[in-house]
């Protein structure tokens, strides 16, 4: 028996699906551009399996905080959405599998390198003692040990800010974040460091 006719109504039954998918998806990301918050939260909610797997990933790699990860998957998701080009004649779902699997390994690699400068400064912080202060050892037992139950991300956000003096706008370029998230790692991590300094 020969292949189907296009007209036929075997040889377009599995293909109409695959076509509403790509025109629903095509619709939302439109809607998406011009602004619907909807249409993104809609965005987000069917693609989350991607941005969980490459979330995991990068928590696999090292990098703690779900959360936190979960939020930059989303992040470089709401990027390369809005830098697609349906022209270039690939569909969405191609584009995003390639290219967020992509961002989210560049992120990692950045963040170890960010992590292993922080460790480094550290390790010279804790060779140079303050010969005037009679509890410098204890201090630096407690503050450690705190920071140490602070995401990367809030010790980063904390050194930038109160060490090198930098603003929460320099601080979000760096770490391609926004002024308001820099202020919410900011202000979570010194709530969790007096809770466990004034214990």
């Amino acid at each position: 028996m020969g292949r189907p006719l296009a007209g036929s109504a075997i040889w377009t039954e599995s293909r109409p699906e695959e076509e509403n998918v790509e025109e629903e998806i095509g619709a939302l990301l439109e809607q998406a551009r011009r602004g619907d918050q909807q249409a993104l939260e809609v965005l987000v909610e069917r693609y989350r399996p991607l941005l969980l797997k490459n979330s995991r990933r990068a928590h696999w790699a090292g990098l703690a905080d779900g959360d936190d990860l979960f939020q930059e998957a989303v992040k470089h998701f709401l990027e390369l959405l809005r830098e697609f080009r349906p022209e270039r004649c690939v569909s969405f779902g191609a584009y995003m599998k390639a290219k967020h699997a992509w961002r989210m390994a560049n992120y990692v690699r950045h963040e170890r390198g960010q992590s292993a400068r922080a460790q480094a400064l550290d390790e010279l912080a804790e060779e140079v003692p303050d010969g005037h202060d009679p509890f410098h050892g204890m201090a630096n037992v407690a503050v450690r040990e705190s920071l140490a139950s602070l995401t990367r991300r809030q010790r980063e956000v904390l050194w930038r800010y109160h060490v090198l003096g930098q603003s929460a706008e320099t601080i979000g370029q760096f770490m391609n974040i926004g002024i308001r998230a820099v202020h919410g790692l900011k202000r979570r991590a010194e709530l969790r460091l007096r809770e466990l300094l004034h214990n």
